[in-house]
């Protein structure tokens, strides 16, 4: 990574971003079981990783210079010095979501998705309100060298999570479901990105999508045009209510107004609370479409 491109993704960072709200608290004690954590991981050299991280969060947060001395105390305590600061920062959340970035980018840990689970079941555990995506592989040319680094995202509601998101995946393991499976976690990496407008416009494809596969494991007609056209014909097969349509009417609405499909102009600016709002209600949508899979 050039200068250039190593500053870019420096100041791409929570402090500098607006996408979500990063201002909800985080307890002292969800901090620091996510430092303590690190300590324990075997083989990942933590001081000298550390001690790298430490030169991207100062060009972030000069008062963290009291704590963790020159730059020349390569292999220092990195870890203890970032517990100080921790403890005694007025910026403490924006702050700890600039570290964990910061840290997750470098090529030491970049890729470890089994440490960034751990961090994001400690977060979970501490009543954290965020967490940290999972490094990506990119599809297509360069994809052993390219990948999307971990970015802070807020968690969904636990009963979103339970309810909808986590059935829509069992639905999506059932065989068939490969493509509107994609759309999906496509639209969950497009919300974790900051890419509200796409989330949108994913949304509404893996519902067009389940719908497809449904109508064909079921030997009915399907008839592509968008997923309120696609709601009526399933409805009209089904025996679910005809009132449902409204739902696919509302996903259409969004789609047409905050999402980015064929290039067009958005009427809306789309919002997180917009996109978690799709994710929630496509992902129990298409999970009550497929209770009539026969």
């Amino acid at each position: 990574m050039d200068i250039y491109e190593r500053t870019r993704s420096i100041y791409n960072s929570p402090s500098h971003r607006g996408d979500i709200d990063y201002t909800k608290p985080i307890t002292s004690k969800a901090i620091m079981a996510v430092l303590y954590l690190l300590r324990t991981v075997p083989n990942i050299g933590i001081d000298k990783w550390l001690s790298e991280v430490k030169k991207d969060f100062l060009v972030l947060h000069d008062d963290f210079s009291h704590y963790c001395g020159s730059f020349q105390e390569a292999f220092s305590d990195s870890l203890s010095h970032f517990i100080e600061y921790f403890k005694q920062s007025s910026t403490r959340t924006i702050a700890f979501l600039d570290f964990l970035e910061c840290a997750f980018r470098h090529d030491t840990i970049r890729g470890n998705n089994d440490l960034i689970r751990s961090v994001n079941l400690s977060l979970e555990k501490n009543d954290c309100p965020y967490r940290l995506s999972e490094f990506r592989r990119q599809e297509g040319p360069g994809e052993n060298r390219n990948g999307i680094d971990p970015f802070i995202h807020l968690a969904q509601e636990p009963l979103v999570d339970d309810h909808a998101i986590k059935p829509v995946l069992k639905v999506f393991a059932n065989s068939g479901f490969d493509k509107p499976n994609k759309d999906f976690s496509k639209a969950l990496m497009r919300h974790k990105g900051g890419d509200y407008s796409g989330c949108g416009t994913s949304c509404a494809t893996a519902v067009e999508g389940s719908i497809e596969v449904i109508s064909k494991k079921n030997g009915w007609n399907f008839k592509p045009g968008g997923v309120g056209k696609s709601t009526r014909e399933f409805l009209s097969q089904s025996e679910l209510p005809n009132k449902l349509k409204v739902i696919a009417g509302f996903i259409a609405e969004r789609r047409g107004n905050m999402g980015d499909a064929h290039a067009q102009s958005h009427n809306i600016d789309a919002t997180e609370a917009d996109a978690r709002f799709l994710i929630g209600l496509s992902a129990a949508f298409i999970v009550l479409l497929a209770s009539e899979m026969q």
